[in-house]
Order: C-alpha cells, then structure tokens, then sequence
C-alpha cells in the first residue's frame, strides 16, 4: 500500500480524532462517547452563533444611531379645542358681557291700598284729606348701579376669565403631549434593547444548555450553573419588562451615543416667557387686580332721581292726583369697599408671589436634570470606550482562534460575546434614561423642540474609532 493511499484510508479517522477534541472543550471523553449526537449539535450551535455574531459585530456601516430619537422632540402641535367647548366658553363670555351691559338701574315700585271704613271713626283726617284707596307710583334711576360706569373693566373681568379656561386647556394638552413624547421614547429604545437582548439570551440559553450536558455528565458542579442561570433570568425579566414584539438587531457593530449639553440661561429664559404654570397665575394676578379696581365705594351709594304718581279716592270729594319729583340717597358709612380691593390686591401679590416661587422651582430642576445628563454623559462615555476596547479585544481573539494549533474553549469565547452585547444594553439604558430627562424639560417648552438648548456630541466624535 502506497503512502497516499494509506493517508486516504487514515483520513475519517483523523476528522472524527479533531470532533473528539473539539468535545473536549466542553466535556470529557467518556461523557462524549455516552452523547455524542447531542455534543455535535451543541458544538454545532456554538459555531453557527460564532459565525452569526462577528457577521453582526464586525460590519462597515452601523445602524444603531440616537440621532433617531432627537427626532421625538419637536414642538407640541397646536390642537384645536373641542368645538363644543369653544363656543360654550364664547357664549359664556358673551353672556356675562350682556349681563353686565343690562343694568339701566332703573326701578319702578308702588303701592296701593285700601281703608277698611272711612265712617267708624278711626281716620282722623279731615273730611278734605280722608280718602277710601290710594295708589302711588314712583320710577327711580340708580345711574351710579347702571351699566354706564365700569362697562370697561366688567368686560376685560369676562375675557380674562375665557383665557385662563383657554390657558388651562392648552396646559392640560400640553401635559398629555409631555405623555406621548415618554411613549414614544419607551417604543423607540424597547425596539433597540429588544433587538440586542434577543441575542445576547440566545447566547445564554446556549451556555446554559451546554453546562446543563456537562452537570449530566457530572463534568461541573451545580455551582457553576448559578451564574449564567442568574444571568439568564435578568435577560428574560428585562425582555418580558418589554411591551410588544420586536426583531433581533441586525446590526451590532456599535450603538451611536451621543453625549447632550444644556444651556441652562437660554432655556430658563424661554421657560420665563412660555411657562403654562406661570402664565396661569399671571393671568389669574391680573384677573384679581381687573376685579379690585372693580370694585367701587360708589357702587354701594344708592344716588336716584326719581318721579312719583299719586292717586286718591276720596269719598266726599273728587279724587285728587299728584306728581313728586325728588332724589333719594343712601350713603352707607363703611370702609367695605376699599377693604374689599385691599383683600383682592393681596391675593394678587400671593400669587405672584407664587409666580416666583415656580421660576425658581423650574430653575432647580433644570440645574438637577443638567446634573443629571453630564452624570449620563461621563457613564456613557465610559461605556463607549469599553464597547470601543471590547470589540479590539474580539477582533484579536477571533484572530487568535483562526490562527490556533488545536481547539478552543467555546463556553469562554460565548462569554466574551456576551459582556459585549452587554455594554450595549448599558449603553442604551444610559441614553434612554437621558432621553427621558429631556422629555421633562420639553414638557417645560411645548412651543419649540428642547434640542434647540442642547448641544449634542457623537461619541464617535470623543472616542477612538471602533
């Protein structure tokens, strides 16, 4: 027999030595022999998520990229208020315009009546001025009540009330858009960590099944299994935590972060001047004030002209009829009035008071939030640069492994894959959590995207290439 064809007949036997040495990464050779269908396929799985994942990781053009979710943040379109209620608030307020203009101040009052008998010697009148009934008449002009005095300041009180119920509206939209701007964040980053979970449970369930065969076998503990089985379960809890169903990553060559910066001077400024909370209590301030000059100590002195008719029916005599004309008056002897716009001003200047009180409010939580983003800046600086480190590390183990004399430890290079998908998630979760803090400034500034205070850096930009 030739050499060659000696080398052709050793050939089967030299492939199934090599599948023999490959199980010996994972279990002895006893515990191979028992299960060798099931070792292949477990050695199977391993390569195939080998090839998979450096197909994933080590692409040209990442997909990955933040700058989507900038997108999320735009201005609150303005939204029509429901029909109905805008033309009941018109209404309302043409309403109590009318009532207001309505009062002429004129009153007609009389009287009349009636003596029982003018013969049983109770009426000590005399015979002229002794009547059977009586009526009188009298039209009074209380000009200082009518609407000819304070029409001004009646209708600016009504408008302001319209506005502040219009105001009112537009806050409570505006926190309901503060609402769908967090939902639609949720979406966008369940959709990325969904994608980059996927696979890194796929890998788990991989380790997990692998040392499963190996505690069969007797070749580990149960020890050993407590770690990846932790880790297996926290990858499942934040997956099932997912609302919705979404595709694995296609895409993990790297996550493009951002780091955002506030300017804090601008944005409180504009928050001064677009505030929903502060402009209600400006209005509300102003409503107090329109309602105290309002007030008037002449509204409470009763000054009219008046014109009286008076009819007698007499018995002896013919009736008799005559026409008064007078002023009455009654001026009270208070201070009700301007104790009235005193309480009234002081209102006023609480609630300005309170205007204050929330600028400085609203200063402190943006001073808090832009503590905030630079913490989430640094963390995901630092976990871009250890993205950055991991994927030359793979890219040197996976030279390592081809250029290898024998085999190698599949259970440690899955592990290595792993603690890179995870600085992924933790990427994502740091940019999701800063995300969400910008939602909470944008609720502060409905009228213009908060990014217009931001200046937002690659990291990329601040970081070796990947």
């Amino acid at each position: 027999m030739t050499r060659d064809e000696h080398k052709n007949r050793r050939a089967p036997h030299f492939h199934k030595i090599c599948l023999l040495l490959c199980l010996l990464t994972l279990l002895p050779s006893g515990a191979a022999a028992a299960q060798p269908a099931r070792s292949t396929a477990l050695l199977a799985e391993f390569d195939s998520l080998f090839v998979e994942f450096n197909s994933l990781i080590f692409r040209q053009a990442p997909k990955l990229d933040f700058a989507e979710s900038y997108m999320i943040f735009r201005p609150t379109e303005p939204r029509p208020m429901n029909l109905q209620l805008d033309n009941a608030l018109r209404r309302q307020t043409a309403a109590q315009i009318s009532e207001g203009n309505s009062r002429t101040g004129i009153q007609l009052t009389g009287q009349t009546y009636w003596r029982l008998d003018n013969s049983l010697g109770f009426d000590e009148d005399d015979a002229e001025s002794r009547y059977r009934f009586k009526f009188q008449g009298e039209l009074r002009w209380y000009f200082l009540q009518s609407s000819l005095f304070g029409r001004k300041g009646r209708r600016n009180e009504a408008m302001l009330k319209e506005l502040i119920e219009r105001t009112s509206y537009d806050k409570e939209h505006t926190d309901l858009s503060d609402y769908i701007i967090r939902d639609n964040l949720r979406v966008y980053y369940d959709s990325l960590m969904a994608g980059v979970l996927g696979h890194r449970l796929r890998a788990l369930n991989l380790i997990n099944n692998a040392q499963a065969y190996l505690l069969s076998n007797e070749n580990i503990t149960s020890d050993d299994l407590l770690p990846i089985l932790d880790a297996r379960m926290e990858a499942e809890r934040k997956l099932s935590a997912i609302d919705g169903n979404y595709p694995l990553a296609t895409d993990l060559s790297k996550v493009e972060g951002h780091t955002v910066d506030i300017d804090t001077a601008a944005l409180m400024n504009h928050v001064r001047d677009t505030s929903a909370d502060i402009r209600l209590l400006q209005l509300r301030a102003q409503l107090l004030r329109q309602q105290a000059s309002n007030v008037s100590y002449w509204q409470k002195v009763n000054l009219a002209p008046f014109v009286r008719f008076s009819y007698y029916g007499r018995s002896y005599l013919p009736d008799s009829r005559n026409v008064d004309v007078g002023m009455t008056f009654t001026i009270p002897v208070s201070g009700e009035a301007s104790r009235k716009r005193r309480a009234l001003r002081a209102e006023s200047a609480v609630l300005e008071a309170r205007e204050a009180d929330i600028s400085s409010r609203v200063y402190d939580k943006v001073v808090f939030i832009a503590r905030e983003l630079d913490r989430l800046n640094r963390e995901s600086e630092a976990e871009g640069r250890r993205i950055v480190e991991m994927k030359k590390y793979l890219a040197m183990r996976n030279d390592a492994y081809a250029n290898r004399v024998g085999e190698f430890n599949r259970l440690a290079r899955t592990k290595e894959f792993n603690i890179y998908l995870l600085c992924l998630e933790k990427l994502i979760d740091y940019q999701y959590r800063r995300d969400n803090y910008l939602a909470e400034l944008q609720a502060l500034v409905p009228d213009v995207p908060i990014m217009k205070f931001c200046r937002t850096t690659r990291l990329s930009d601040t970081l070796q290439p990947y």
